[in-house]
């Protein structure tokens, strides 16, 4: 008979396969396909569009989008409305409207790539905010992450 100890131990272990089902292989393309596209999308509307518009007309176009599924719309009360907006113009609009911006400077690749560091980014402001210094191989995988942002942005400098 096995002990509970060594039953547990060998239910944390890993299950090991040899490779990824064609359905695990879609699940792991298909969000960076839609997040990498984006900024394609953008590359190719500031061919035709003013920056400033982009912006305007990605949002417009996601609300439209989510108006088709009744269960993204709920009522909000009216004392969090002035929160909402002024979340919705830090997280989205602001960041939504340098993206364009940027992508008249750099590929829409590089641009994708940096904006894939928000990551390693996150981390180092909520080490900030809570006054607490990461793990050390936390703290090395920051600095290796950054040194590759770095890499990356290397050819874009002139």
């Amino acid at each position: 008979m096995t002990s509970p100890a060594a039953a547990s131990a060998s239910a944390a272990e890993p299950v090991q396969r040899s490779s990824l089902t064609p359905v695990e292989w879609a699940r792991l393309f298909a969000p960076g396909v839609v997040w990498g596209t984006s900024f394609y999308f953008i590359a190719e509307a500031l061919d035709a569009f003013s920056p400033a518009l982009i912006t305007p007309m990605r949002i417009l176009l996601g609300f439209a989008t989510l108006a088709c599924f009744r269960a993204a719309r709920a009522p909000l009360p009216r004392e969090v409305l002035p929160k909402v907006a002024l979340l919705g113009f830090v997280w989205m609009a602001f960041p939504l409207s340098m993206f364009p911006f940027a992508e008249e400077r750099v590929s829409s690749s590089v641009t994708g790539m940096l904006n894939g560091a928000t990551p390693l980014f996150v981390a180092i402001v909520a080490s900030i905010i809570h006054r607490r210094v990461p793990s050390r191989a936390m703290t090395t995988g920051l600095f290796v992450g950054l040194a590759g942002v770095v890499l990356i942005s290397l050819p874009t400098l002139g």
